[in-house]
């Protein structure tokens, strides 16, 4: 799965390599420079966007993200989240407890300042001793392991919410993430160059 991708393309760099002349040799480090800086300002300002519209930790959003870095020979970069969806206990869930005789309903939080009740639904651990948000199948079947091995019991299913790039894919992360290239692209571009060409 590979979704919010932000690209910075080559298209626009040729005319700011053919107005150097006899130094447009040296452009395209500059320029492969301060693309690289822009893509990894927009990683960051990825992270920062997607945590300021959804209740998930910044470690989940980072690991989840790629950049394709730019070379001289190649004035193209691509920042691109990659991953599965989250478990619903990954977000803001109350309560995050386990409590068999709890009847309470779960409250969750996915996305910033809305809410959802989860009425059937419940917190068990897992067999890798990690807590997540459940909820019944309505079918049976026969447990294989842990202290009902051999019982009849009903299935469970884990909850989960979208995963990263679905979040890096929504406009208003998009957008952020893509302006927040550009202007840095602008601002790197005169420093880079100058520094190549050795202008103070």
């Amino acid at each position: 799965m590979k979704n919010g991708v932000i690209n910075i393309d080559s298209a626009r760099f040729n005319q700011i390599i053919a107005e150097f002349g006899e130094f447009e040799g040296k452009v395209p480090m500059a320029l492969s420079r301060a693309i690289n800086r822009s893509v990894s300002s927009a990683k960051s300002e990825a992270v920062r966007t997607v945590r300021k519209n959804y209740t998930v930790k910044a470690g989940q959003v980072n690991k989840t993200i790629r950049i394709t870095r730019s070379k001289p020979t190649n004035l193209e970069a691509v920042i691109f989240s990659s991953g599965a969806s989250i478990p619903l206990s990954d977000f803001k869930v109350s309560p995050k407890t386990v409590n068999p005789r709890r009847r309470t309903a779960i409250s969750v939080e996915v996305r910033r300042g809305s809410k959802t009740t989860l009425t059937s639904s419940f917190m068990a651990r897992m067999p890798n001793g990690k807590v997540g948000v459940f909820e019944r199948t309505g079918s049976f079947g026969i447990a294989t392991k842990g202290s009902h091995k051999g019982q009849r019991r009903e299935k469970i299913e884990q909850k989960f919410g979208p995963a990263v790039p679905v979040m890096m894919n929504s406009e208003s992360v998009t957008q952020a993430v893509q302006r927040r290239a550009e202007q840095q692209l602008e601002d790197r571009i005169p420093h880079e160059i100058n520094r190549i060409l050795g202008v103070r």
